[in-house]
């Protein structure tokens, strides 16, 4: 593994986080 496949992954981890953070936020039901 590449350090930019290390990047990447990195980044979809944080993409995944900020959209459970922006489904919770917007249905707080969940």
């Amino acid at each position: 593994m590449t350090a930019g496949d290390e990047m990447r992954i990195d980044q979809d981890v944080i993409d995944g986080i900020s959209t459970l953070g922006n489904r919770t936020r917007l249905d707080p039901r969940s």
